[in-house]
């Protein structure tokens, strides 16, 4: 277990969508948003290096130039960072709209302080200061910004961003928005040069779909696509209308659907369309020429190509946990035991031998033609005709699992106390919790791609590199 940990990496992704400060030192920036503290790698695409997922927002974060420590505050303390531990550290109580980071001194809205936060007397000018905050903010209405060229997505996608925060840096401006990451402008020419928006913005995270291409996330406050190295954020304030919050989705090559409160969103072209269901969708599935939609009350079907939906008899009372279409039909988890849905609609329970799905069905996944399943009861795996069974390392009586996913080389499953990874080869399980580096330990769910995953977590997500 200790060789799997030191190869391990989490990174948590924070909500740095809503930019409170922005600092540039060498080739990263320094980004404080909403939900914590990041450090972006400019590279191409720029990525986030580190990040700390934090309880309240971050107004100020800045580096040290001696060591690359981040000091930023956040709920009227000061605290300490260094990039890579899974937590800061408290020094003192304070509030500040500026902050430097010296060789030897922190300097807040002129006063000079101890790198511990004791107040202290030193001369900022000798001291090699990298200053955040509204020291080094060129002002709206400055004739710096007065030419900015407002960016748009298209309006469906974006709606209009709120521009908060300027940093001047040499021939380039670095704006943070309120809800689309940074900008980064050229001053002689004043046009957008590019866009950075490393993280999604949501407080809770519940469900993820994609694959290596393009990754889709849906929480409490809207939808986020990661694609082309940033993510692209679909929420409340910048759409042109919005259900809820969202528990589910699903994508298969171009087609996107989006299980949201109120109904199920349909990505069509840069647009969404509404069909509204008389009661939250919790999961959907993609199976040939069909659309499952799960509800908290019932099973719909619809075709991915059309906007209509209709109710399948039979499993209307019941909570559809998760669906899985395979060519042995189509597998129906719900909290009164798994269902088997035929080609023409013919609805079966369906028992397994050691009756580990027959109480509620949490979640499960689609490994070429085998369907795993954790259950109230235990791990099981069915290809149609044989059921087999797993070990878990935790009592899914007692530790609900709400996610699960697996390739050729990993299982994962997401519960309420950490995320557990078993590494097929070596048939040996591993947990991962807030110690190493996740934004929170309840878990809805986990998506593997390769040697890394995503996870959903009650505070936002992370990616974890398993392989590292």
């Amino acid at each position: 277990m200790l060789a799997f940990l030191l190869a391990l990496e989490v990174l948590p992704l924070p909500d740095l969508a809503r930019v409170n400060s922005v600092c540039r030192w060498g080739n990263k920036l320094f980004v404080a948003g909403d939900g914590g503290v990041g450090v972006v790698l400019l590279d191409y695409p720029p990525k986030l290096e580190h990040a700390i997922a934090t309880e309240k927002p971050v107004t100020i974060a800045t580096p040290d130039p001696t060591n690359g420590d981040v000091y930023f505050i956040s709920a009227g303390w000061l605290w300490r960072w260094y990039p890579g531990s899974p937590q800061p550290f408290m020094l003192a109580q304070a509030s500040a709209r500026s902050l430097g980071v010296g060789a030897r001194f922190l300097y807040m809205d002129g006063g000079v302080y101890s790198k511990g936060g004791s107040p202290t007397t030193g001369d900022p000018a000798t001291d090699g200061v990298v200053w955040a905050g509204e020291r080094v903010n060129a002002k709206r209405g400055d004739s710096t910004t007065a030419f900015l060229t407002p960016y748009y997505l298209p309006t469906f996608e974006m709606g209009n961003v709120d521009m908060r925060v300027f940093y001047p840096d040499m021939r380039d401006l670095w704006v943070g928005t309120a809800g689309r990451g940074i900008y980064r402008y050229r001053m002689e020419t004043w046009i957008l040069s590019e866009s950075v928006c490393v993280s999604p913005p949501m407080r809770k995270a519940y469900a993820l779909a994609g694959d290596t291409s393009v990754v889709w996330a849906v929480g409490d406050s809207g939808a986020s696509r990661f694609s082309g190295g940033f993510w692209l954020t679909y929420t409340q304030k910048g759409r042109l209308f919005w259900c809820g919050e969202g528990m589910a989705v699903a994508v298969k090559d171009t087609l996107v659907f989006l299980g949201m409160t109120c109904g199920l969103l349909r990505k069509k072209g840069e647009n969404f369309i509404l069909t509204r269901t008389t009661r939250p969708v919790r999961s959907i599935a993609i199976g040939g020429a069909r659309l499952w939609v799960g509800t908290d009350g019932g099973l719909l079907l619809g075709t991915p190509e059309t906007n209509e939906l209709s109710e399948l008899d039979g499993l209307s009372v019941l909570r559809v946990n998760e669906i899985l279409p395979g060519p042995w039909g189509t597998m129906v988890l719900t909290d009164a035991g798994t269902y088997l849905v035929s080609e023409s609609l013919t609805i079966s329970r369906l028992e397994d031998p050691r009756a580990f799905l027959s109480g509620e069905a949490y979640c499960g996944f689609l490994m070429g033609d085998t369907a795993f399943v954790v259950g109230n009861g235990g791990f099981a795996t069915w290809d149609g005709e044989n059921w087999d069974y797993m070990n878990l390392p935790f009592s899914p009586i007692s530790q609900r699992a709400h996610g699960a996913g697996g390739n050729g080389r990993y299982i994962a499953v997401a519960t309420e106390n950490g995320a557990y990874f078993l590494e097929r080869k070596k048939g040996r399980w591993d947990r991962v919790t807030t110690f190493h580096g996740l934004p929170a330990d309840f878990c809805w769910d986990v998506l593997l791609l390769g040697d890394s995953a995503y996870v959903a977590t009650e505070r936002g997500l992370a990616k974890v590199y398993l392989n590292r």
